[in-house]
C-alpha cells in the first residue's frame, strides 16, 4: 500500500475532499505562476523585437532602467563641439568687454567690435554737396585753373602731380580717420549693477558708466513712455542673464561632445530660444535709449537702427558686438535639433544587477 503524502501538521493523513483542496490550491498557484511568466516573456520579446532594449541574448532589463535609458538622449559629438564652440564666443563677446576697463586696459579694435551700441556720421557719397554749379562744363570752356596750367613750363606737370597724389593721400587717410562713438558692454552692465546696488545704500564702483547714468538720469526724471523706462532698466539684466544660460550651455555641450556616454539633457533648443529672446531684449533697450524725457516709444526708426551700421545712414545704431549677441542664439537653436540622436544606434543596452530602494 503506498504511503499518502498529504498530510497535516501534526502528521494526521488528510481526508479525501482536504486532499482535493490542497491539489485546487496548488494547481491554481501553478497557473498563476505560468500565465505570469507568460505575460512577461510576451512582452519582454515584444520589445525586443522593436528594439526598445535588450541584447541578442534576450535578457531581460528592468522597467525602470529602461526608463531611464529612454530619459538619456546621447548626442553627436560634431554638433555638440560646434555649439560649445559658438557659446564660448557668446560668454567672450560679454566678458572681455567688461574686463577692459576693469584691469585698465584700452585696444582700439576690441572696443570697435564688440561694442554693443555705435553712434556715427552718415556717409557722403560722392556727388553731394554739390550746388547748381557742379553741373560738368562743355568741352569747350576753359576754367582759369586750366588756363593757369597752360601757362606753367613742361617739367611743371611731374610736379602738380605729384603734389596732387600727395594731396589725395592726404584727403583718404582724413577721409579714413574713424569718428564713432563706441559704446562698450561694460558701461551699462556696470552701471546696473552699481545702480541697484545703491537701492540697498551699498556703493559700488569698477570705472565710470557715464553713459547708462544718463539713461538711468532720464528715467528718474520720469519720462513720459511707459515701456522704454523698463526696457532701460532691463537690458543689462538681460545681457547678464544670457550670459549665464551661455556658460550653462557651454558645459552641457562640452560634457556632450568630452565624455565617453555623451549622455545630455534633452529640449536643448528651449535655453537656446530663451538666450534669443534675452539678446532682442537687449537690442530693444538699447533703441529705448534713443527715446527723449517727453518722447514716445516710436518703431519708425527701427529699421535704421538695426542696419545703420551697414547701409551707411549713421546715427545710434546697433553694434557689432550686438549683432554677435543676437545672431549667435540663432545658429544654436538650429544646431540644438540636430544635436541629439533620436535612437541608440548600434547599441547593445546590457541589464545590470540594479538595487531599487523601496
Amino acid at each position: 500500500m503506498a504511503k499518502n503524502k498529504y498530510v497535516s501538521k501534526s502528521g494526521v493523513p488528510l481526508t479525501k475532499e482536504q486532499i482535493q483542496r490542497r491539489q485546487m490550491r496548488e494547481r491554481r498557484r501553478m497557473l498563476k505562476e505560468r500565465h505570469d511568466a507568460a505575460v512577461t516573456n510576451y512582452h519582454d520579446f515584444n520589445n525586443f523585437r522593436s528594439g526598445v532594449y535588450g541584447d541578442d541574448s534576450g535578457d531581460t532589463i528592468d522597467s525602470r532602467f529602461i526608463a531611464d535609458v529612454q530619459n538619456a538622449k546621447f548626442c553627436r559629438k560634431p554638433v555638440g563641439f560646434l555649439m560649445s564652440l559658438f557659446f564660448l564666443v557668446a560668454m567672450a563677446i560679454i566678458v572681455v568687454p567688461v574686463l577692459m576697463p576693469i584691469i585698465k586696459k584700452d585696444v582700439p579694435i576690441i572696443n570697435k567690435y564688440t561694442a554693443i551700441f555705435i553712434e556715427s556720421e552718415p556717409k557722403v557719397t560722392e556727388g553731394e554737396g554739390e550746388g547748381e554749379g557742379g553741373e560738368e562744363q562743355s568741352a569747350d570752356e576753359t576754367t582759369p585753373a586750366e588756363a593757369a596750367l597752360s601757362e606753367l613750363p613742361a617739367n611743371a606737370d611731374e610736379e602738380a602731380a605729384a603734389d596732387g597724389q600727395e594731396s589725395e593721400e592726404e584727403g583718404e587717410e582724413t577721409a579714413e580717420e574713424d569718428t564713432s562713438t563706441y559704446y562698450s558692454l561694460a558701461d551699462p552692465v556696470l552701471g546696473w549693477v552699481s545702480y541697484i546696488l545703491g537701492l540697498f545704500n551699498v556703493d559700488f564702483s569698477l570705472t565710470e558708466t557715464p553713459w547708462y547714468n544718463a539713461q538711468i538720469a532720464k528715467v528718474d526724471s520720469g519720462m513720459t513712455d511707459p515701456i522704454a523706462p523698463w526696457l532701460i532698466r532691463a537690458f543689462p539684466a538681460a545681457l547678464i542673464l544670457y550670459f549665464i544660460f551661455a556658460l550653462a550651455m557651454f558645459i552641457k555641450t562640452f560634457i556632450c561632445w568630452a565624455s565617453g556616454d555623451r549622455r545630455i539633457y534633452r529640449h536643448t533648443w528651449v535655453e537656446c530660444l530663451i538666450m534669443l529672446i534675452l539678446g532682442l531684449i537687449a537690442a530693444m533697450g538699447g533703441y529705448a535709449t534713443t527715446v527723449g524725457i517727453a518722447d514716445k516709444l516710436e518703431f519708425g526708426g527701427i529699421v535704421n537702427y538695426l542696419i545703420g551700421l551697414f547701409n551707411g545712414a549713421g546715427g545710434f545704431t546697433v553694434g557689432y558686438g550686438m549683432l554677435v549677441i543676437v545672431g549667435l542664439p540663432i545658429i544654436e537653436l538650429i544646431l540644438s535639433f540636430f544635436l541629439l540622436e533620436k535612437k541608440l544606434r548600434n547599441r547593445d543596452m546590457m541589464q545590470p544587477i540594479i538595487m531599487y530602494d523601496k
